[in-house]
């Protein structure tokens, strides 16, 4: 996660353990950059908001879809490829440029 100083924002798919896991272990600085937290689970997207109680700020959790709008790139992906069967095609019908677009953070 070495580009992550040259970024502005991103976002982080996955509003599970994985992806928090990766937001706790990011600086200050870096948490301040997300701007969002992408999933598919209706029971997160109904939710909404992430509390981190350290920054005591709120951030939202939206739909995995969002990663294709330019506010929401890129997006660091927490999901190990393989584990969930439509995840692959989920991100395909995305379109977008790992590297570019997003990057697979395992």
């Amino acid at each position: 996660l070495s580009f992550l100083p040259r970024l502005q924002s991103f976002s982080i798919w996955s509003a599970g353990r994985d992806g928090k896991r990766l937001y706790r272990s990011l600086s200050q600085e870096n948490q301040r950059k997300v701007v969002a937290f992408l999933d598919v689970d209706p029971g997160k997207l109904a939710a909404g908001l992430y509390y981190d109680r350290e920054q005591k700020v709120h951030v939202p959790i939206v739909s995995f879809t969002c990663a294709a709008q330019a506010e929401y790139q890129p997006t660091i992906i927490c999901v190990k490829q393989g584990m969930y069967a439509a995840f692959e095609d989920n991100l395909a019908s995305l379109h977008l440029t790992e590297g570019q677009h997003y990057w697979h953070f395992q």
